[in-house]
């Protein structure tokens, strides 16, 4: 294991539900978590995104060191050390950012060794739901529903604040009425302190879709408010020719 442990490795938690359109090798790592061959974080993020899944990135850095004399066991006991953090079990995904091993010059056999990692965590929506216990963005004794597919895409634009005013209280409207709506953004508020302190800038691309897809929303809804107004003038010009 220590020779595929490696900056930019990738575990997977089994059973995490993946699109059939998305196609990978693995291997067993660690109990409950298999290791993504020939990819790193970078090469699996690229195919989760053409896929249309979101690869989502914890940036607070986990870590976890320990002694011992071979390699290949202290990184198996690093990397469980990892996975059994509590800030872990929210997240189905980790991506190893660096390996280090340290000798000592009074006990040349024994070595300190440190593994570095990121949460990560995938998933089809654009909002993060927890990998833990989805059930929890739910109103109790109901199942688990992901947010409103037509507010999905302003939802993300409202957290990185490129809503106008009026789509702002166009969502904000939505949202006085929407459970489901409500508690993906509380939920979404709630992971933001796993990010960055500082405001992370959103992805232009992912941005530029979300807006393009509001856009389309916006005029196929007023398309059919004309094809109403049209509709509903025809109905009236009869009446009124009697």
């Amino acid at each position: 294991m220590a020779e595929t442990i490696k900056t930019g490795t990738v575990l997977i938690k089994d059973g995490t539900f993946l699109p059939d359109s998305l196609r990978f090798e693995t291997e067993p790592c660690v109990t409950g978590w298999r290791l993504v061959k020939d990819l790193d974080g970078y090469g699996l993020g690229r195919k989760i995104h053409d896929a249309g899944w979101t690869f989502f990135c914890q940036a607070a850095e986990i870590k976890a060191s320990v002694f011992g004399i071979a390699e290949h066991q202290m990184v198996r006991r690093a990397i469980e050390r990892i996975l059994g953090d509590s800030k872990s079990e929210r997240f189905n995904a980790l991506e190893i950012t660096q390996v280090t091993s340290l000798g000592s010059e009074r006990f040349p056999v024994v070595r300190y060794l440190t593994v570095s990692a990121h949460s990560r965590h995938i998933q089809e929506s654009l909002i993060l739901f927890s990998a833990k216990d989805p059930q929890k963005l739910a109103p109790s004794g109901t199942d688990w529903e992901p947010a409103c597919e037509e507010f999905d895409s302003r939802l993300v634009l409202l957290a990185a604040r490129e809503l106008t005013p009026d789509e702002e209280a166009d969502v904000a409207d939505h949202l006085a009425h929407c459970p489901r709506c409500t508690l993906a953004v509380e939920r979404e508020r709630e992971l933001a302190v796993c990010f960055a302190p500082s405001r992370i800038e959103s992805d232009a691309v992912l941005l530029a879709s979300c807006r393009s897809g509001l856009e389309d929303a916006l005029d196929t809804q007023e398309e059919r408010s004309w094809a109403r107004r049209i509709a509903g003038t025809a109905r009236i010009k009869p009446y009124l020719s009697r």
